[in-house]
């Protein structure tokens, strides 16, 4: 079995670059964990969806994977590194399905593609449940203030806060009142760049004043 030794990941339900990690995570100092060289069909499957592996797969290598905490070294139950020797990610698993999912950092993974170049590609069989909830196009904090946004839109009832945001956001009152949060969420999903700030800085302030 071939591992890579001290590297950090920072594991998420969905791959985000190194340079969107957020100071506050919880990023897990890796003593060291297996690496596995796969197609690049199946790197983009693993990559891109919900998946889950035979027991066989978990039962390999279980307890493979070590990270450091505090002055102790403890196990994984089930954590590895996937490269196709073009690009890598670290993943774990829970009950035999791939739970959480991390970028490497970029001389750390240059050292995961130096290592798997000997390798031979591995096969083994999964299950793709549902693609990840993600959008490609949007940053890990764009991603965040969306989700908030549409939080607190659904929790919104006064119709003074709705045309209140709206009028920030579009510079006009609204005509129909009824069709507010529908309009907004509208213009969110196609003008998000203007109007997502706009939308979240008005909901932080007017949640602020409750």
């Amino acid at each position: 079995m071939n591992y890579i030794y001290d590297i950090l990941l920072d594991l998420k339900p969905i791959l985000y670059d190194f340079y969107e990690w957020d100071p506050i995570d919880e990023i897990t100092h890796i003593r060291r964990i297996p690496i596995i060289k796969v197609s690049r069909e199946c790197l983009q499957h693993l990559k891109e969806n919900k998946i889950r592996v035979d027991s066989s797969f978990i039962n390999e290598y279980r307890y493979k994977a070590e990270v450091f905490q505090r002055k102790t070294v403890k196990t994984l139950e089930c954590a590895v590194i996937f490269t196709d020797g073009h690009e890598a990610f670290g993943a774990s698993f829970y009950k035999n399905e791939m739970n959480l999912k991390s970028r490497l950092l970029l001389d750390e993974e240059d050292d995961v593609l130096e290592i798997s170049k000997p390798l031979e590609e591995k096969k083994f069989d999964y299950e793709i449940l549902e693609k990840n909830v993600g959008n490609p196009f949007r940053t890990k904090k764009e991603e965040e203030k969306e989700r908030y946004i549409m939080k607190e839109m659904k929790h919104v009832k006064n119709k003074e806060k709705l045309e209140y945001i709206y009028f920030e956001c579009f510079n006009e009152k609204p005509e129909e009142k009824d069709n507010i949060i529908r309009k907004i969420c509208s213009e969110l999903e196609t003008k998000f760049d203007s109007v997502s700030d706009t939308i979240y800085h008005v909901l932080k302030l007017t949640s602020a004043k409750k």
